[in-house]
């Protein structure tokens, strides 16, 4: 087994699409601390008294268009407009939790799509090559080398994960520093932990992208399976618009449950028609152990398929 798996390890970091994802991810990661800098820069001294100004004056206005309104005869309930909050105006200092909570989401967003494509064409490749038949000629168990291939693409996409996750934390600390000082930062505790789940997550995403490749033999495979699932929470949302959302539905979206478990929870609302005819608004929640069972049985069941079809299928 040790012989297996130092060979596929070196395959791994031999092939050049590993590099170029890592890479491709690293400048990513860039680009989310240059957005996040510029879209959570907190305001200035003279931008906050400027703002302070706008609001004034934007609360006037609204008075005045209202007192208009009414003086020219028209119903009060036809004159209430847009009232304006200070929030529109005076943006509120981030904090460090959110920080990194933000942080950690976009790069486990990205580590896991760069984490799925390689993983597929780590085994896709084999087949379309035909190496993979001359490989099992010199070692006939397959079931280790299922397994050696496995270990390995969970590795590397956990190498993957931790690499897009420090980058961008670090990042964080940085931006953080400047902008609350040393004094503020602190109180992330809770918010690390949506770290460790993100490269738990980029670990699942580059099996599930091995065992898709396995049970269809090609790399096309993971990315179509990617593809459809945007097409089925499209169509999801579509439904949801057209005849209402099923709360069912809802907690069966592998996207959603997604969210719960890197997030550790996951809200969203629906409307249904009352009995009165009047529209009611509803919560749905997914807790992270409901998402960890989801997606651990979806994970489980990938993971049996692909053995399965390793094992019994004809490899040439």
């Amino acid at each position: 087994m040790t012989n297996l798996l130092k060979a596929e390890v070196n395959r791994w970091f031999s092939r050049r699409l590993w590099w170029a994802m890592l890479l491709g991810a690293v400048a990513l990661a860039a680009l989310v601390l240059v957005g996040m800098a510029a879209g959570y820069s907190p305001q200035t001294p003279a931008q906050i008294a400027q703002a302070e100004r706008d609001y004034a004056d934007a609360v006037k206005q609204a008075e005045q268009d209202r007192q208009d309104c009414l003086d020219d005869g028209q119903p009060a309930e036809d004159c209430e407009a847009w009232v304006p909050e200070r929030a529109d105006f005076v943006q509120v200092p981030p904090t460090y939790p959110m920080l990194v909570e933000i942080g950690a989401q976009t790069a486990t967003l990205i580590s896991e799509l760069a984490a799925l494509l390689v993983a597929a064409s780590f085994m896709g490749a084999e087949f379309k090559s035909g190496s993979l038949a001359t490989w099992l000629t010199y070692v006939p168990r397959r079931v280790p080398v299922f397994v050696s291939k496995a270990l390995v693409a969970g590795g590397g996409s956990a190498l993957l994960g931790v690499i897009v996750q420090a980058i961008v934390q670090a990042g964080v600390l940085l931006l953080g520093w400047l902008w609350l000082g040393p004094g503020g930062l602190h109180g992330a505790g809770a918010e690390w932990t949506v770290v460790g789940r993100g490269i738990v997550a980029t670990i699942a995403a580059g099996l599930i992208g091995l065992c898709l490749a396995t049970l269809f033999g090609s790399t096309i495979a993971p990315v179509a399976a990617l593809l459809g699932a945007v097409v089925v929470q499209w169509v999801a949302g579509l439904i949801t618009l057209l005849i209402g959302a099923a709360p069912w539905m809802i907690r069966l979206l592998p996207d959603n449950n997604l969210n719960a478990f890197v997030s550790g929870h996951f809200e969203t609302s629906y409307y249904e028609i009352g009995p009165s005819g009047a529209e009611i608004e509803r919560q749905v929640e997914i807790g992270l152990g409901q998402a960890s069972l989801y997606l651990g049985c979806l994970l489980v069941a990938a993971v049996a398929s692909a053995l399965w079809s390793f094992t019994r299928r004809e490899v040439r």
